[in-house]
């Protein structure tokens, strides 16, 4: 985490805490005198879950499809130079995306941890939300709580972002959280922070099922993990030996070496030619097998982009499932992992 700096609207400057994050105060006139209230905030850095069950057990993490976050702010309360009240409060916010929808919702949870003296006529007043231009937004948090130690107070967003079809939008949600302090200046304070990460929604896959286009959001700072391969035993392997044994282990979550989508289908089957096809593999060595190679020939990695000890070939059974690792004719396997994470077309980031 690395220190910042918040500058709120009453021109107070104050100590942050803030990571990737963007997180600001609205706070009194910077006197020292008279009754005033300074904001500090301890926003961390997101780091990538490796699934959603991670981040239920653990927050501040993401996955390709859900935020957690908590932030933690410090409201002091002075007269006259002096400090006459203290709250602390732990606010754990949640973002849920669906892939396949335009739609998200958000929950906050407000937690004091302490409050004392003159910080117990803090009230809430309410929440804000935003996500970007084309994205309606809509929250809520009840108005008048006062703060009380270990009692939670839980506000809610959701929004609906208008992306078009074909068209591609990136935002974050930003979020601003009011209360009050009568007889303080400002009498009604925010604190606005938004997510280490950001998020994208698109209009530009389309579902033959459902014969039309159908939006979805997603993280897309997070690289997802294909197990559609699980249930195709020689492919597995192969893929198991090759990720392991090379250098750099492409492919292998954590590897810090992904595979990144390739739509051209001339250049998939030049990439399969080039490593599977007959004048560099031969005949399969008995019937019922055919060539599958690793990375596979519909990823950017494949053919040979890579040097050899980071990519390899295997005879496994021909026909129907056993040849999801080709983009030829297998693509089926493949297909469900790239529509249920919405890997577009738009460059080789995931």
């Amino acid at each position: 985490m690395r220190i910042g700096a918040v500058i709120g609207a009453g021109a107070v400057l104050l100590p942050l805490t803030a990571g990737n994050a963007l997180a600001s105060a609205a706070n009194g006139q910077g006197t020292t005198d008279g009754k005033r209230i300074e904001v500090s905030a301890s926003v961390p850095e997101l780091v990538a879950a490796d699934d959603d069950a991670q981040i239920a057990a653990a927050c501040n993490r993401f996955t390709r499809t859900q935020i957690c976050q908590k932030v933690k702010l410090t409201i002091r309360l002075w007269v006259n130079r002096k400090i006459v009240g203290v709250a602390r409060l732990d606010m754990t916010q949640a973002i849920v995306f669906s892939t396949t929808s335009n739609k998200f919702r958000e929950t906050l949870v407000v937690r004091p941890t302490v409050v004392t003296g003159s910080a117990r006529i803090l009230r809430t007043v309410g929440l804000t939300a935003s996500c970007g231009q084309g994205c309606k937004a809509k929250a809520s948090l009840p108005r008048g709580k006062a703060f009380r130690p270990g009692v939670s107070i839980k506000g809610k967003a959701t929004f609906t972002d208008g992306v078009k079809q074909r068209k591609i939008h990136r935002s974050a949600v930003t979020n601003t959280f009011i209360y009050v302090a009568p007889g303080f200046t400002p009498s009604i304070s925010r604190f606005t922070w938004r997510p280490g990460v950001g998020h994208r929604c698109d209009n530009n896959l389309y579902f033959p099922e459902k014969r039309r286009y159908v939006p979805g959001c997603v993280i897309p700072r997070f690289t997802p993990t294909m197990t559609t391969m699980r249930g195709l035993p020689a492919i597995r392997a192969n893929i198991r030996r090759i990720q392991t044994n090379g250098p750099d282990h492409y492919g292998r979550p954590g590897s810090g070496h992904p595979l990144h989508r390739l739509w051209n289908a001339g250049k998939q089957q030049k990439n399969r030619q080039t490593v599977c096809g007959k004048k560099v593999v031969g005949n399969p060595p008995q019937p019922g097998l055919e060539c599958d190679e690793y990375p596979f020939a519909s990823t950017e990695e494949g053919g040979t982009k890579l040097r050899p000890a980071d990519r390899g070939t295997a005879w496994v059974p021909s026909g129907g499932a056993a040849q999801a690792g080709r983009a030829d004719h297998q693509g089926i396997p493949q297909r469900p992992h790239h529509a249920g994470r919405r890997l577009l077309r738009v460059s080789l980031m995931p």
